[in-house]
């Protein structure tokens, strides 16, 4: 069964000019233990349809080699238990009785939990620092205007006592 889902993967992948015919006949040829010489070909239009299909959809559809009571073919060498099955298919995925590991696992999140909270804070403390940091700015600032305020104002103030001083003009004695 592994061997027709194999050929028709292989098939579908020469259809879309993935995988060229030559190389998709090695890989299910290294997954076959037997080894059967094809017949002659002949190039002959009133061929049967078998003859017209490709080597490896033959090889792949005969029922060479001992077949399962549902009709499929057992692969040489192959068990009966699906030894794939145990292995995981996420590296990540925790398996039993590896409780070390698991231990392992949950220490590495709580620490980092605890990374990502201590993270927040410090990103809080910069924010409040920052905001601190702004009203002292912003305090400052006002500060050195209201003392430029008043700075102009007095400067006004001079400037028009000079301008009423001068305003008035006394004839000089002596003229």
């Amino acid at each position: 069964m592994e061997s027709l889902q194999l050929s028709q993967v292989l098939a579908d992948l020469s259809n879309i000019n993935a995988a060229e015919a030559e190389t998709a006949t090695t890989i299910v040829n290294a997954n076959t233990a037997l080894h059967r010489p094809e017949p002659p070909r002949t190039s002959t239009a009133s061929a049967p349809p078998e003859d017209l299909r490709p080597s490896v959809l033959r090889r792949a559809l005969s029922a060479e080699g001992p077949v399962d009571r549902f009709g499929r073919r057992i692969i040489p060498g192959s068990t009966g238990s699906r030894s794939g099955s145990a292995t995981n298919s996420v590296p990540g995925t925790p398996r039993r009785g590896d409780a070390d590991q698991l231990d392992d696992d949950l220490e590495r999140a709580s620490t980092l939990m605890a990374l990502y909270d201590i993270r927040a804070k410090l990103k809080q403390q910069d924010n409040s620092s920052l905001l601190k940091a702004r009203e002292k700015i912003n305090a400052l600032a006002a500060k050195q205007q209201a003392q430029q305020a008043q700075h102009n104002n007095e400067r006004n103030l001079k400037t028009s006592d000079q301008l009423r001083r001068n305003r008035y003009s006394f004839p000089k004695p002596g003229l």
